[in-house]
């Protein structure tokens, strides 16, 4: 996210708290390597998304308008990357198709302010429209500790074979979170 940066050179998006840490959590919980840091730029992650099962998204997100911010290309030719270059919109994940049975979007927005229900619950609703079977988004804002916490319990769950919404539910429970909150959407 440094090397996103206004034409003074200063870094203009954050880097999320915690999402290198959760992601390789959950990558050791479900044997896999994830993308993560400049690594998951938006074309590795669109070449990779066609044909994984479960995608698991914890970055940046423009929520008013379903936009995904991702590392960008390390063989750019110009110096301050363009958005094109990094930010991974709906119409990408559609042109190059989309496989997997479940995506969570584990976003971060910098100011809780700016936080949109309407707007997670479009990206939801994008990913089922191109493919995606289940999309578990939150509408709470959740401290780093808690998200950590429930991803670990929910993917623990997964991988012992319980179904998307029990594992939900279950790590819900885990946390004292309850269902009857709307805390979490599993569509």
């Amino acid at each position: 996210m440094e090397e996103i940066t206004s034409e003074s050179g200063v870094p203009i998006l954050e880097q999320v708290q915690h999402a290198k840490e959760e992601v390789e959590m959950i990558g050791k919980l479900l044997n896999t390597t994830p993308l993560t840091g400049r690594n998951a730029t938006k074309a590795e992650v669109l070449k990779r998304i066609a044909s994984v099962a479960l995608v698991h998204i914890a970055a940046n997100v423009r929520t008013e308008c379903g936009e995904i911010t991702l590392a960008p290309n390390p063989g750019r030719t110009y110096k301050i990357p363009i958005e094109d270059g990094y930010i991974l919109k709906m119409s990408d994940v559609q042109a190059v198709g989309l496989r997997a049975r479940l995506v969570v979007l584990s976003s971060s927005c910098k100011d809780p302010g700016e936080f949109h229900a309407a707007g997670v619950i479009r990206m939801a609703q994008a990913f089922l429209a191109i493919g995606a079977r289940s999309v578990l988004v939150s509408l709470l804002r959740l401290d780093d500790k808690a998200t950590m916490q429930l991803m670990r319990s929910f993917y623990q769950q997964l991988a012992h074979g319980k179904t998307a919404s029990v594992a939900l539910h279950k790590a819900m429970k885990s946390l004292g979170v309850s269902p009857q909150f709307g805390g979490f959407h599993l569509h």
